[in-house]
């Protein structure tokens, strides 16, 4: 995939488990901290591809330290569908993007399934907030659901996702200044919907 906006930059990402009941007072407690949002919340959509032996699921469980995914990602009801191959190399990672010239999710799952020669596998969306302080960036996930790629019925899932993505070179010790309940996890939206839907 070659894009002019394409640009390598690692980052360390994060990710914790936070129980709807507490995520207003994670809030408040991180705007305390001086985190601001950084552009308005988003609703957001992807699918995900595969081959048809899920190879990239079974690198993701596995924890092969270099690995990658495809997804078309488009935001709230806008019709800019973006392939984006996420890359991991052992605790960081990059994106790179490609517009598609498709204008309806359908088409663009079969614009990818050309482009990338694997299939559509899982679709989910989720309500995000950014915020932001200095290189520090944290986003919240609620309202996830999980469909398969062409359907309409979703199944829900009831907790909170942060995630907190920095430089490579920093160190961040956050959440030892927020004295809230958290779990350090491994959580893959993708893995999950596999899961909520028997196919792994």
């Amino acid at each position: 995939m070659e894009n002019p906006q394409n640009k390598i930059d690692l980052r360390q990402e994060n990710k914790y488990l936070i129980s709807l009941s507490k995520i207003n007072i994670f809030e408040k407690k991180i705007i305390n901290l001086g985190f601001k949002l950084n552009h308005l919340p988003n609703i957001i959509n992807n699918i995900y591809f595969d081959t048809n032996l899920m190879k990239s699921a079974l690198e993701n469980i596995e924890g092969d330290e270099k690995r990658a995914k495809y997804r078309i990602r488009w935001y709230n009801n806008d019709d800019n569908f973006v392939l984006e191959k996420k890359i991991k190399l052992s605790s960081s990672g990059y994106k790179e993007k490609e517009s598609l010239v498709s204008k309806d999710y359908r088409s663009a799952i079969f614009e990818v399934t050309e482009l990338i020669k694997q299939n559509p596998v899982i679709k989910n969306s989720y309500f995000r907030k950014y915020y932001i302080k200095e290189d520090i960036r944290i986003t919240i996930d609620t309202e996830l659901k999980f469909y398969l790629p062409t359907s309409e019925t979703f199944k829900s899932y009831f907790n909170s996702i942060v995630e907190i993505k920095y430089s490579t070179n920093e160190i961040h010790n956050l959440f030892d200044k927020l004295d809230i309940e958290t779990q350090l996890t491994k959580f893959s939206k993708y893995i999950t919907g596999l899961e909520a839907f028997g196919r792994i």
